[in-house]
């Protein structure tokens, strides 16, 4: 599915079709990790070469972010929403593990004229942008709002562009970014990874600490509970986006299923193996999965989402040497 999605080797549509126009920083993110984890390295270089150069370089509100959605051209869709944090702090966490994982020279090579590293660093000032004095992140320049996801995006981001930035000896900026980073994670640390003054909205803001591994089992297992008691969770069947949903999704069953693979015990390997289990059963022909499934068992018929094919890669890459 993954591979369907990105037809030349650059790019990464939304939706599995040959019409899809729509691409999703977020999703090519996530996308190309997934190519990272399974050694599929040109695809996701690939992937990241094309993305990086369409970073915003004048806008000074909007230096170092992406728009929400591009033509397959690199045009952008310039009625949708711009400048979204997580989008540029999974850019920055996939470059990383690319670097790590396969290319030790990635910061410094370049595209469409810039090294690599500009562009990181360029992303890494962005977010700093949306850093509140407290430490916590907006989550765009339209959007004050700080989510618990995203914080730990962003926080996770900042550390990673500190070693890259050690790397490529700019001690000063590595500095700053690691200051940042730590200020980040203790707003989230208040109150025993509990601030109250950070949202949590959908099934991620509860599983962060999991999904990231930034935690101990002991907040990864409340944390866990703490989805369950809020309704998300639907035993043997997956995991709603919000409360109030109707429907349970790929995406966020498969980060629970991480949660719990991370979180390391008896009880909630055998809940993920289980889990996996039922998503792997409704896993199409294409590779693709439905996008929702409602409480009668009845699946989404519409096209999958590439970043439901990439989720699930990852937690099958975590859960496989786990799972008995």
């Amino acid at each position: 599915m993954a591979r369907y999605c990105q037809p030349t080797k650059t790019y990464v549509t939304n939706h599995g079709n040959p019409s899809d126009d729509d691409v999703v920083p977020m999703s090519l993110a996530h996308v190309a990790l997934a190519f990272v984890k399974s050694q599929g390295y040109q695809e996701a270089m690939g992937a990241l070469n094309w993305m990086w150069p369409k970073q915003e370089q004048w806008n000074r509100t909007y230096k170092g972010s992406f728009y929400d959605h591009y033509h397959s051209s690199g045009v952008p869709y310039l009625c949708t929403e711009r400048g979204r944090g997580d989008d540029t702090a999974m850019m920055i966490i996939t470059s990383y593990t690319y670097w790590q994982d396969f290319d030790p020279n990635y910061p410094k090579s370049r595209v469409s004229g810039r090294k690599i590293y500009d562009y990181i660093k360029s992303g890494a000032d962005f977010l700093i942008s949306l850093q509140n004095s407290d430490g916590r992140f907006k989550h765009s320049p339209s959007d004050s709002t700080p989510y618990y996801e995203e914080q730990a995006r962003m926080a996770i981001a900042l550390q990673l562009v500190a070693e890259i930035a050690s790397f490529m000896k700019d001690s000063a900026a590595a500095k700053r970014y690691q200051s940042k980073a730590d200020l980040a994670y203790t707003a989230m640390a208040e109150n025993s990874y509990n601030n109250p003054t950070i949202v949590k909205y959908m099934a991620y803001d509860y599983l962060w600490g999991g999904i990231w591994d930034l935690v101990g089992q002991g907040i990864i297992g409340a944390q866990l509970a703490g989805a369950e008691s809020k309704g998300l969770v639907e035993a043997n069947c997956g995991v709603k986006s919000t409360p109030n949903d109707s429907c349970v999704h790929p995406s966020e069953t498969f980060d629970w299923i991480i949660a719990n693979v991370v979180r390391g015990t008896d009880e909630s390997t055998e809940a993920a193996g289980k889990m996996l289990d039922i998503w792997i059963a409704r896993q199409r022909s294409d590779s693709s999965f439905p996008d929702w499934v409602d409480s009668s068992g009845t699946p989404d018929p519409g096209a999958g989402t590439s970043y439901a094919a990439a989720r699930f890669i990852l937690s099958d890459r975590i859960s496989t040497p786990n799972i008995p």
